[in-house]
Formats: C-alpha cells, structure tokens, sequence
C-alpha cells in the first residue's frame, strides 16, 4: 500500500487447496482510498474456480480439435500426393 502502485494489490486466478483437499481459484483486489491524513483498504475476493476450470477444459478441447486438424490436413495431402501419382502412372507423358 506504501507504494501506492495499485497494480500490485491485485491477484488473478490464486490456486489455494482447502483443508478438505480441494483446489479452488481465487481473484483477489485491494482499493485504496487516499484520504487527507490517511488511507483506506477495501477488500474483495472472489472466486473464479468454475470459470477457471471451464478455461482449462476449452483449452483442452481446442487443443485437441488442433490436432485432428492437423491430422486431416495431412491426411489430405497425402491423398492429393497418391492422386497425382496414380494419375502419373496412368498418364506417364503427362
């Protein structure tokens, strides 16, 4: 708070295990309020565990829509490429 720099008084997707095992995520923000003489703190804390974990599940999915992409896109190429060499074949002065 000394510093005065708000940016650190702000802390996105915190992983915390609770005493029951579980891992939550937390965004967590502090507000100053400069008075004349003196500051004032406002806390707030949320959490984002839900969000955090759908995050990370698109993620995956995306990943993996990736590859079969990838897989395809060759896939096809390498049809064209056999194409291409049996039409030679066929077609030897072509």
């Amino acid at each position: 708070m000394m510093s005065h720099d708000t940016s650190r008084l702000k802390w996105k997707n915190v992983h915390i295990k609770t005493s029951k095992g579980e891992e939550k995520f937390r965004i967590a923000s502090d507000n100053l309020a400069s008075k004349k003489s003196y500051f004032t703190a406002e806390s707030g804390v949320q959490d984002v565990t839900e969000k955090v974990k759908e995050e990370e599940n698109l993620k995956e999915k995306f990943e993996e829509v990736e590859k079969l992409n990838k897989l395809m896109v060759g896939r096809e190429l390498e049809m064209i490429k056999m194409k291409e060499e049996a039409s030679n074949l066929e077609h030897p002065s072509l």
